[in-house]
């Protein structure tokens, strides 16, 4: 196939294809809206909640590259020595409540300054109500689509709620290059890195969503 060569994206010589096509679309969620879009702080702590995603890791290494406390969040005993193997906390929950709970227990009461989120609905509701004043909040992706209400102290605490979606936000090549050109670097010093979990040929693509149904992957299935 021909492409136009600002919609390429260069691939680091020591990656295989494979390893190439798991980069791209979670580290340019991750580092676009954590660094540029709605930045992180630059002190307190950080929940990314379904972290064994390849955004969700991607999210982690971001925020502990800016040496915050970072917390990574899965349903699944068997992913958090995983989680914690980027060198930050893991925590298991069951629900909404159950995290929000674990997380009180965890910081005590310091809270938490930053929520990265795929999740929305009952999530959202239980963590905003959660965040420390001016703490942001947000939401790139929608696994429970369900509505969620903004908590009383909402107002009086200036919380910040943001939307992101990367190819919305990226949409012009120009910009998408840009922030690529931030990236590598990091990708090609293998400070960052996204694990791919399995990779399957073409004709198995239903497998793959098996797979992914299954919620046993860590990283990207290719």
């Amino acid at each position: 196939i021909v492409v136009s060569v600002d919609k390429v994206l260069k691939i680091p010589d020591h990656m295989s294809f494979a390893e190439g096509a798991a980069v791209p679309m979670a580290m340019l969620t991750a580092y676009d809206a954590l660094i540029n879009h709605s930045p992180l702080p630059e002190v307190g702590t950080v929940v990314v909640t379904a972290c064994t995603g390849a955004v969700g890791i991607a999210a982690l290494q971001m925020a502990r590259r800016k040496g915050l406390r970072v917390i990574g969040t899965t349903r699944s005993h068997n992913k958090k020595s995983l989680v914690e193997s980027f060198g930050v906390e893991a925590l298991v929950y069951s629900d909404p409540v159950d995290l929000k709970e674990k997380l009180m227990t965890k910081v005590g009461g310091n809270g938490i300054d930053y929520v990265f989120d795929p999740v929305g609905g009952a999530t959202a509701s239980q963590l905003l109500a959660f965040l420390n004043y001016n703490g942001s909040y947000l939401l790139y992706g929608s696994m429970d689509a369900s509505p969620f209400a903004s908590p009383p102290n909402f107002l009086f605490h200036q919380l910040k709620l943001h939307g992101y979606v990367v190819l919305r936000n990226l949409a012009d090549p120009k910009k998408m290059q840009a922030v690529w050109s931030e990236i590598l670097p990091l990708i090609e010093t293998k400070e960052v890195h996204v694990p791919v979990h399995k990779t399957f040929a073409f004709d198995k693509v239903a497998d793959a969503h098996r797979e992914m149904e299954r919620h046993e992957h860590f990283g990207k299935i290719i």
